[in-house]
Parts: C-alpha cells; sequence; structure tokens
C-alpha cells in the first residue's frame, strides 16, 4: 500500500510529503541513500526524512511562502519531479531487494522439477520462502505495478519449522503437503 498526503506547515516554512509504504518497514535506509544521492545533484537542498511508523516518513523540504495559494501548493517544477523521482526510484529499489530475499513457490501450474531446484538454490542463498496460490497469478503480478497487485500467499523466514518442513515436502514433490502445511497461513494480502 502506497498512500502520499502534501501539505505546508507555516511553521517550518517547509513542504511536507507524508509517504506511507510498506516496504520502507524494512527498507528505509534505501531511502536515505537516494535522498542523498538528490542532494548531490543539487536537489531537495536541506530536506530531511521524519520517521513517523515503521512504514510511514514525513520527508520535509525546504520551501518559500509562496508555495502556499490559497487551497492548492505551487510546487516548483523542479521540486516535483526530484520527489517523484526520489519516491519512485525508493519503490523500484526496495522492490528488487525485498524480492531477491525471497525464493517464490507457487502450488499450482509450476513443474514440480523446477519447485525441486529452486528449493535446493533458496536453502543454499540463505534466501526466506513465500509460498503462492498460483503461478498464473504471480505471472500477472508482474505485468502490474506491485503496488496495485494482491495475492494469495505465505511467507516463512529461513530456518523456521514451517520453512524446513516444505522443503522436505518439495525435495520429495509432494505438493499436497505443502498445501497442508500452508493452509492455514496463505492469505489474499498486497504483493509481499
Amino acid at each position: 500500500m502506497i498512500e502520499t498526503k502534501i501539505y505546508y506547515n507555516q511553521d517550518q516554512k517547509s513542504l511536507v510529503i507524508e509517504y506511507k509504504n510498506n516496504l520502507l518497514t524494512d527498507y528505509s535506509d534505501i531511502l536515505a541513500k537516494l535522498l542523498v544521492e538528490e542532494q548531490s545533484k543539487g536537489h531537495l537542498a536541506g530536506a530531511r526524512i521524519e520517521r513517523l511508523y515503521p512504514n510511514r516518513i514525513n520527508l520535509v523540504v525546504r520551501a518559500e511562502e509562496g508555495v502556499k495559494q490559497g487551497n492548492y501548493l505551487n510546487i516548483p517544477t523542479e521540486m516535483a519531479d526530484s520527489i517523484n523521482r526520489l519516491f519512485n526510484n525508493f519503490a523500484v529499489n526496495a522492490f528488487k531487494a525485498r524480492c531477491s530475499r525471497y525464493e517464490i513457490i507457487p502450488l499450482k501450474n509450476y513443474d514440480i522439477s523446477r519447485i525441486k531446484t529452486d528449493i535446493r538454490a533458496m536453502v543454499k542463498n540463505g534466501r526466506d520462502l513465500c509460498v503462492i496460490s498460483d503461478y498464473n497469478d504471480y505471472l500477472k503480478a508482474n505485468k502490474e505495478q506491485a503496488d496495485k497487485v494482491s495475492l494469495v500467499q505465505a511467507t516463512y523466514k529461513y530456518l523456521s519449522d514451517d520453512y524446513c518442513n516444505i522443503v522436505i515436502a518439495a525435495d520429495a514433490g509432494d505438493m499436497t503437503e505443502i498445501a497442508d502445511i500452508v493452509k492455514d497461513k496463505l492469505k489474499m494480502t498486497d504483493w509481499m
């Protein structure tokens, strides 16, 4: 889920962009690095990030008083472009980081021999596991914007009990056993 709200703080003479993205919980460091990059290019000088919640921040940017005009905010084009670039790059890079942490195992429409290979690589590389209900849903999700996609899925941390049980069942080619292990955890949620 991604949400943004923008307002002008008269006391601080700053533009405040409240940004909510569930990827901030694990990847706020990526946003901080991207802000430094924008600032090194001469954009968003003096901007700072204020953490509100694990998945919500305020980006505070110094702005002239003329920014607020009645009920509207008149943001300079260069500033708006920098802010858009910052948040877009964050979403892309954080999503790539999230996906690289997981091995995706579908319960339907995926060859069991590929699952065995994927599972072995997952364990060897210390990756977490995301079990999804259907490979076709995953393919559809990859064609759409990630922040607008929900899938039936369950995630498991590396070497947790269920993770190990799923690995054993997958290596044996027993998709029924995997389905039994995950049935109570599978739910429709935002894509990872």
